[in-house]
C-alpha cells in the first residue's frame, strides 16, 4: 500500500479541489437552505470527468482508480456534504452500469451528466431516492420488498415527486419517490452488486471525512482570530487538545479509507471509523466556536448535520458495523 499519491492522483485531487474551492463552497450554504443543488453543477462535473471516474474511458469515463475517486470525494465534502454524497452514490451507479454492455447507453448518459444516479432506499413500498438535481434518473436497487434481485433501473424527472420535507441534514438532497420506467437499457446487475456497495461506502467514508475536515478549518481559523484574556484561545490548552484529538482521529480514518480504496476490502471498517471521527470532530468544533457554532453564521453547524446525515446512509452505522463483525468472525 503506498501512502504517498502519484502524479495523476494529485492532478485529480487539484482539480476536486479548485472546483470545490470555487465552485461549491460559495454556494454550499444557499443550497442547503433552498434544498437543491445547482441545475448546472451535473454539467460541470461532467466536463471535468468528475462523473464516470472509475468508468472505463470507452464507455465516457474517467478510467481512475478507486483512490482518485475518494480524493475527489473528498476534496468535495470539505465544501458540501450534500455534493460529495450525489457525486459518490452517481459514481457508484455509473460502475454498477458499466459493468453489463446492455446498460451501456444509461451509462454514457450517467458519465455526460444526461442522467443522475441517486442512492436509493425503500419507504413503506416505495422507492425513494435522494436526489439533488432534477434529471432523468438511475438507481442500482431491488425491485421491491423481499426480492433478492439487484436491478439497475431508471426513470424520468417526472417520475421523481417529492415526499417530504428535507431532514437534518444533506438538506440539498431531498427524499423523492421514484417510479421506474422499465426500457432496453434495464439490466440485472446482481453481479456488481458487492462492487457498487464499496465504492458507495468508500465515497460515504471519504464524504465524513471530508466533513470532518471543514469542520476543523473553521476551528483553527477561528481559535486564531477569536481572542480571550488578552490573547487567541488558540493559545490555550484545553482547545489545543481539542483540536489534536480531532487531527488524530481525522487522519487515523483517512487512512483507513485510503486502504480500503487500495485493497478494494474494508470499506465498512472505514466509515464506522469516519463516522465516529467526524461526529467527534464536529462536537469539537462547536464547542470551540462557542455559542456561535450554534448559529448558521458559521460552517460548523452544517458539517455536524451532514455528518450526521451522511452516517445513517447506506444501511447505517449498524449495517456497516455488522459488516465488520461479519468479516471477523469468517
Amino acid at each position: 500500500m503506498r501512502l504517498s499519491l502519484d502524479e495523476m492522483q494529485t492532478d485529480i485531487r487539484d482539480a476536486a479541489r479548485e472546483v470545490a474551492r470555487g465552485r461549491i463552497a460559495p454556494q454550499a450554504a444557499r443550497w442547503d437552505e433552498e434544498g437543491a443543488l445547482a441545475a448546472g453543477l451535473l454539467k460541470e462535473l461532467a466536463e471535468l470527468g468528475f462523473l464516470g471516474l472509475l468508468v472505463e474511458e470507452g464507455l465516457g469515463g474517467s478510467a481512475l482508480d478507486r483512490t482518485a475517486f475518494a480524493l475527489v470525494i473528498l476534496e468535495t465534502a470539505k465544501a458540501s456534504g450534500a455534493a460529495a454524497v450525489a457525486l459518490a452514490a452517481h459514481n457508484s451507479v455509473a460502475l454498477a452500469s458499466s459493468k453489463h454492455a446492455k446498460a451501456s447507453g444509461i451509462t454514457q448518459e450517467l458519465c455526460g451528466g444526461e442522467r443522475v444516479g441517486v442512492l436509493t432506499e425503500f419507504r413503506e413500498g416505495s422507492l425513494t431516492g435522494f436526489c439533488g438535481f432534477a434529471a432523468p434518473w438511475a438507481a442500482v436497487a431491488s425491485p421491491g420488498v423481499g426480492s433478492d434481485a439487484v436491478c439497475l433501473v431508471s426513470g424520468q424527472a417526472t417520475d421523481a415527486s417529492e415526499t417530504q420535507t428535507p431532514g437534518l441534514g444533506l438538506r440539498a438532497l431531498r427524499p423523492h419517490t421514484l417510479v421506474a420506467v422499465p426500457g432496453e437499457d434495464d439490466a440485472v446487475v446482481s453481479g456488481v452488486a458487492a462492487e457498487a456497495e464499496l465504492t458507495l461506502r468508500l465515497g460515504l467514508a471519504a464524504a465524513m471525512v471530508g466533513r470532518g475536515e471543514a469542520a476543523l478549518a473553521a476551528s483553527l481559523a477561528y481559535a486564531k482570530e477569536r481572542e480571550q484574556f488578552g490573547k487567541p484561545i488558540a493559545s490555550f490548552q484545553a482547545i489545543q487538545w481539542m483540536i489534536a484529538d480531532a487531527r488524530c482521529r481525522l487522519d487515523g480514518a483517512w487512512l483507513l479509507t485510503l486502504r480500503a480504496a487500495f485493497t478494494g476490502r474494508q470499506a465498512a471498517m472505514a466509515c464506522v471509523h469516519a463516522a465516529q471521527a467526524a461526529r467527534e470532530t464536529c462536537d469539537a468544533a462547536l464547542q470551540i466556536h462557542g455559542g456561535y457554532g450554534y448559529t448558521t453564521e458559521y460552517p460548523v453547524e452544517r458539517c455536524l448535520r451532514d455528518s450526521l446525515a451522511i452516517s445513517t446512509l447506506a444501511g447505517g452505522l449498524a449495517g456497516q458495523r455488522s459488516a465488520v463483525a461479519g468479516s471477523a468472525l469468517d
